[in-house]
């Protein structure tokens, strides 16, 4: 599997060096431009990060994924605002640890009460499942389009973008929380806690992505969780075209009402509202109703 894919008009050897370049340097210009912003990680984030990495490298070991390398930087904020993110263009993961704790000498010992009853905080776990979803991202399939000697994100996971917008961003946000959400319960298997303390923002996109899933795996006669590795697989390998099934399943135009759903912690945005009713309701006449609204936009 190459490392980065790029797409466009003529493109050859050398426009695709010297788009890699660009990416580079992009890197190292926003890590400058926000040199002032970032702060070292702690003796405790670094073990998160290495933690992460195992279990991330561990998921992709099981789908039977070649990884990407490690070409994403991760850099910590100290707003507290328990949020990350990952810019695709830049390759670089931001962290704004919620919790930082203080000092413990014995690292190890502070990694199990990270993952087991003797200490499940929230803020603190959440540390830990924000930088797996994060790299999650850093890891999924990329692909980059090259025009006018300029070279920006085209695909991240199911995430694609063109001139007139972003598409798959629900979706997106869905199955890398959920492949979140399945490391972690895997994990949790030694130790045993309650996971329900953790907050997602994502119960919507999560609610329609199980839906999909377990439609098409009643239709098909599988497991849901075969047909959900099918999904969770084509974020990391590029695969898209078991998205036919949903197609095949929720009639013509499924797919332009799920590419419209954008990540969103709640029904606020109309886009959202009705894609939540489309793939929840068995009415053949609400389904035609919602798909008529978005071929009218």
């Amino acid at each position: 599997m190459e490392q980065n894919n790029f797409t466009g008009k003529n493109i050859n050897e050398n426009s695709i060096n010297n788009a890699q370049k660009k990416l580079d340097n992009a890197q190292e210009h926003q890590a400058i431009e926000n040199s002032n912003s970032y702060r070292e990680p702690t003796e405790h984030e670094v073990l998160l990060i290495s933690k992460s990495k195992e279990v991330v490298r561990k998921e992709l070991s099981r789908l039977g994924v070649e990884a990407r390398l490690d070409e994403y930087k991760i850099k910590f904020l100290d707003k507290n605002k328990g949020t990350g993110s990952y810019n695709s263009d830049s390759r670089i993961i931001e962290i704004d640890s919620k919790y930082k704790p203080d000092t413990i000498l014995n690292t190890k010992y502070y990694l199990f009460r990270i993952l087991s009853k003797l200490n499940p905080e929230s803020k603190t776990i959440s540390n830990f499942k924000t930088i797996i979803h994060e790299m999650i991202h850093a890891k999924s399939f990329h692909k980059y389009k090259i025009e006018n000697n300029e070279v920006s994100s085209y695909r991240n996971g199911y995430l694609t973008k063109n001139d007139k917008g972003a598409y798959f961003r629900g979706l997106n946000e869905a199955i890398t929380e959920k492949t979140v959400l399945d490391i972690l319960n895997d994990e949790n298997k030694k130790i045993k806690i309650n996971l329900n303390i953790l907050e997602t923002k994502y119960r919507v996109e999560l609610k329609i992505i199980e839906n999909i899933v377990k439609k098409i795996a009643k239709k098909e006669g599988k497991e849901e969780k075969e047909i959900w590795d099918i999904f969770k697989e084509g974020h990391f390998s590029g695969n898209m075209m078991h998205l036919r099934k949903i197609e095949e399943n929720f009639g013509e135009g499924s797919l332009r009402i799920l590419a419209k759903m954008g990540s969103n912690e709640k029904l606020t945005s109309k886009e959202n509202l009705l894609c939540y009713i489309y793939f929840s309701t068995n009415s053949i006449f609400i389904k035609k109703t919602i798909l008529n609204k978005f071929k009218n936009e």
